[in-house]
């Protein structure tokens, strides 16, 4: 520069310390292009994902069902409609239903389905994750209901859970006989290193976190359990094991169990077996060993 004639020769100093000065600042500005990128991105796939959640409002005047004895629940003309808000995803648009089905209290139902058949789909609907299109729900045979109401007198456990640091259920574990029980039940009171809130959660195999969240799910004390693939993580031993024992364990407790699940070795242990495929209820069906010999499932 001072030969170009742009800069006097004892000024150079000062310039490169100004440079020195003003590169830090420059270079998170230039960072920042990342962060806000990636700000964007993040926004629009969160504005999709509530995009989702979006429904009509059903009509039905908001319910207590806290304490309501359960009987039955009855699906009625039930139907979700998705479609993706692009022009080109209209080709991929799905639905599911209209799906008539009744469960009855202390029933063991068995989902089944290939992917894409419409089982999740079922399962954040009767869950109340996701808002029916059109159709009616109907609690105990008598009593039109929301499914975001009806979430109080279930329990779930999905593909992908999440154990929390912190309890923030009306349960405490410390001291708590049936908590030592339940641990037994799965089989990790040689995992855990005591019988406390700290110790329930520590770090676990994927297949140890289902068995913590089925004893979280449990000390909720509520008459439906709902589980995505809930076996699937298991070993061979533990899979058997929940099948052949800790189903009817649960069925013996009054529970009324909704299980999605591709393990057709144990299907004698449903009570009943629905199965979906392109977003319909093609199979609905009581189990006996008669039934499993000559039914085709798949």
């Amino acid at each position: 520069m001072p030969e170009l004639g742009l800069l006097q020769r004892e000024d150079v100093v000062s310039y490169v310390v100004i440079l020195l000065f003003i590169s830090g600042p420059i270079n998170n500005i230039i960072n920042l292009q990342n962060i806000y990128t990636r700000l964007i991105v993040a926004n629009q796939r969160m504005n999709k994902f509530l995009d989702d959640f979006k429904g009509t409002e059903s009509g039905i005047p908001r319910q207590n069902l806290v304490g309501v004895p359960f009987q039955s629940l009855e699906f009625k003309d039930v139907k979700f409609e998705y479609e993706g808000n692009e022009e080109e995803e209209k080709e991929y648009a799905f639905t599911l239903g209209p799906v008539n089905l009744k469960i009855e209290r202390g029933e063991t139902l068995f989902v089944i389905g290939g992917n894409g058949s419409g089982k999740s789909t079922f399962i954040n609907i009767l869950t109340g994750l996701y808002i029916p299109s059109s159709g009616r729900i109907i609690l105990n045979g008598d009593t039109e209901i929301d499914l975001v109401d009806f979430q109080v007198l279930m329990t779930s456990i999905f593909t992908n859970n999440h154990i929390f640091s912190n309890n923030y259920d009306d349960y405490i574990l410390d001291d708590n006989p049936k908590y030592k029980e339940l641990v037994e039940m799965m089989e990790l009171d040689e995992v855990l290193e005591d019988f406390t809130e700290k110790s329930a959660r520590r770090k676990y195999s994927k297949g140890q976190g289902k068995r913590m969240s089925m004893i979280f799910a449990l000390l909720e004390e509520k008459p439906i359990l709902v589980l995505d693939e809930w076996a699937a993580d298991q070993d061979p031993h533990f899979r058997k094991y929940f099948y052949e024992e800790l189903v009817p364990n649960l069925k013996a407790r009054g529970k009324t169990i909704i299980a999605v699940t591709h393990d057709d070795i144990y299907f004698k242990y449903a009570d009943r077996i629905v199965k979906f495929d392109y977003g319909q209820v093609v199979k609905n069906f009581s189990v006996n060993e008669e039934v499993l010999k000559t039914e085709s499932i798949w």
